[in-house]
């Protein structure tokens, strides 16, 4: 048998599984109606989606970190999960991690040098030269964005 012959039989062996398996039967156990499995529904909520198509809702519904669903309290049937939250009428709002501000240092940021973006310490130190070229005469130069790490995680002096 040549090398023609053997791949053929091989094309035609995969040909037949890929036909078999196209021709297996439909599981019909699983009912069409069964709810989906979630970990976690928040009903009765007064809830902000930040879409604005559908601004306020009062179900959520959960699967692991991700909002799968939100909608009326009809939404809840269609979901079984571990755990059912009762907002009692409570706003919700989605997850905010840094619920604070550093105002002045903020506002501070917007006028000082900026050297977040430095990947070297000699890019680091010539945006502050350049920041220097151009500051009013006798004023401070104030930030301190930066990421060290950027450089390897040394520090300038």
């Amino acid at each position: 048998m040549n090398l023609i012959d053997k791949r053929m039989k091989i094309l035609n062996t995969l040909l037949i599984a890929f036909l078999l398996s196209a021709c297996s039967q439909k599981d019909d156990s699983v009912q069409i109606n069964s709810p989906v499995i979630a970990d976690k529904i928040i009903i009765n909520a007064k809830a902000w989606t930040g879409n604005i198509e559908q601004p306020w809702t009062e179900t959520i519904v959960i699967e692991g970190s991700r909002i799968i669903a939100v909608g009326d309290s009809a939404i809840a049937a269609k979901y079984q999960a571990d755990e059912t939250i009762d907002a009692q009428g409570k706003l919700v709002l989605p997850g905010f991690i840094d619920n604070h501000t550093h105002f002045m240092d903020g506002s501070n940021s917007l006028v000082s040098v900026d050297t977040y973006g430095s990947k070297t310490i000699e890019q680091f130190l010539t945006t502050i030269k350049n920041f220097a070229a151009i500051a009013p005469k006798d004023e401070w130069i104030t930030g301190g964005l930066w990421d060290h790490e950027a450089w390897g995680g040394r520090v300038t002096s």
